[in-house]
């Protein structure tokens, strides 16, 4: 939290501010991806399995390549015949292939790529694509993944960063933790000990502008237009995976919340140009996005000591990530976690262990504010219990326990200006003037957003 004061300070809250594409999005005159053409575009369509856990047997594309106007059919096969071509992507872990190789991890995963002339050509030819697979068990939630003789779903990991630390043999691909003070010391001080599990569902973005992609490659460039949320971490990754220059290029982009952060199609459609040669395009369904990515299901046991008086004095919280099929960033989420799991709060004993856990389901990606809206909920609605119980006002317990000035974060970050006490102050003021339907309420919470990385970067680059 930051409070700005001065005589210069712009005031933003409570004040309407235009929206420079306003004029253009009223007029109809901004082009979003589905708008984007060029010249000489195939169409593709992707053959996707529809169980969440199988080996692949076999794939059989003849009927699908001798159906007139299909350019091409990228498999498995055309992928290991490239020694130019990387066979996994990944931002953290390099553990989502292409297309699948031997195992499909989640329903929707991708197994093929039709390329046609046209869209409908397309979609009848992806239609003919007959893969034969050998159903294996699955895992769906991560209690069922965590059981003793899981199926596992990567027999081996794959990571790329060095802070990412997955337990042999389980399901979990990372397991991050962090601590200050004596947590067992901090319980045995404590008046009360509150103990509560809070479960967040899984969410898909469903953002209006569907997810697509025309990729090109033209004298050993490739260029990518994309409606892609990291364009610069994407380049990179084109970049490596095809051993050539990349360039991408972000139009409009009507809604991501997240979704199109992280994704790979960027990858499979330019290593489906690369076998076409020439430019494809590819739009997602709305149903695709659903089994692409997903916000992550969490699962908080969360337990805290505090004194008569409302003060926090320990707290020991597990989280379980459900990073689905394929981890991709997804375990990053949890090193989030260890910077806002305790909130805007002062703790003195706390310690906070994640894990990331595979399952057969989508891979997750982030969901505005990675993952601070999960936990946000699980402290606050067990700060308005112990309120409860202890009979103290809900705002004065927060009052009590916010962070001030000089504190240490569990994180070992020296907080130089909280501001959070100001912020509570302001509240009440500045929602003292806002109008009030008789069918809706105020709530009240207080959180932390935290950083992606504990220092910036600056890569300078010329396109």
């Amino acid at each position: 939290m930051c409070a700005a004061t001065g005589p210069n300070v712009t005031r933003l809250v409570g004040q309407s501010m235009p929206s420079l594409e306003a004029p253009n999005k009223a007029a109809g005159r901004i082009e979003y991806m589905a708008d984007l053409t060029v010249p000489n575009m195939a169409h593709a369509k992707v053959v996707r399995s529809p169980l969440p856990h199988a080996r692949i047997v076999s794939i059989d594309a003849s009927e699908a390549r001798a159906m007139p106007g299909v350019v091409c059919v990228l498999t498995r096969d055309e992928v290991r015949a490239d020694p130019d071509v990387e066979e996994v992507y990944g931002f953290v872990y390099r553990d989502a292939p292409l297309v699948a190789m031997n195992k499909v991890r989640h329903q929707g995963d991708i197994v093929a790529v039709v390329v046609a002339d046209d869209v409908d050509t397309a979609e009848a030819a992806a239609e003919l694509v007959d893969v034969e697979y050998e159903e294996l068990p699955a895992v769906m939630n991560v209690p069922q993944a965590l059981a003793e003789g899981a199926v596992q779903v990567h027999e081996e990991f794959f990571p790329i960063a060095p802070e990412l630390r997955p337990i042999e043999g389980t399901n979990v691909c990372h397991h991050a933790t962090i601590g200050c003070g004596d947590v067992e010391q901090g319980f045995a001080e404590s008046d009360f000990v509150y103990e509560d599990e809070f479960l967040a569902p899984p969410v898909q973005h469903c953002a209006l502008d569907l997810h697509a992609v025309i990729s090109e490659i033209e004298d050993g460039q490739i260029t990518v237009w994309t409606n892609c949320q990291s364009p610069f971490p994407l380049g990179r990754e084109l970049e490596r995976i095809f051993k050539m220059p990349a360039r991408v290029i972000i139009p409009y982009v009507g809604g991501g919340f997240g979704s199109k952060s992280r994704d790979r199609i960027e990858c499979v459609i330019t290593a489906a140009a690369k076998l076409a040669l020439r430019p494809v395009r590819y739009i997602m369904t709305q149903e695709e996005t659903f089994m692409t990515f997903i916000r992550p299901a969490y699962r908080n046991r969360m337990r805290t000591g505090v004194k008569r008086d409302g003060t926090i004095v320990a707290r020991h919280n597990e989280f379980w990530v459900d990073v689905g099929g394929y981890a991709i960033s997804g375990a990053r989420s949890a090193n989030n976690t260890l910077k806002v799991a305790t909130g805007p709060y002062r703790i003195p004993n706390a310690r906070v262990d994640c894990y990331a856990v595979y399952t057969n389901k989508p891979p997750s990606s982030p969901y505005r504010g990675l993952p601070t809206t999960q936990h946000t909920m699980s402290y606050e609605a067990q700060f308005d219990r112990i309120a409860r119980d202890l009979g103290i006002d809900r705002l004065e317990i927060r009052r009590r326990n916010l962070v001030r000035d000089g504190d240490i974060h569990i994180t070992g970050d020296y907080l130089r200006s909280a501001h959070s006490h100001e912020c509570l102050e302001r509240r009440p003021r500045l929602s003292a003037g806002m109008s009030r339907c008789p069918l809706t309420r105020m709530g009240r919470s207080c959180a932390a957003e935290a950083c992606p990385a504990p220092s910036s970067t600056h890569s300078p680059r010329r396109d």
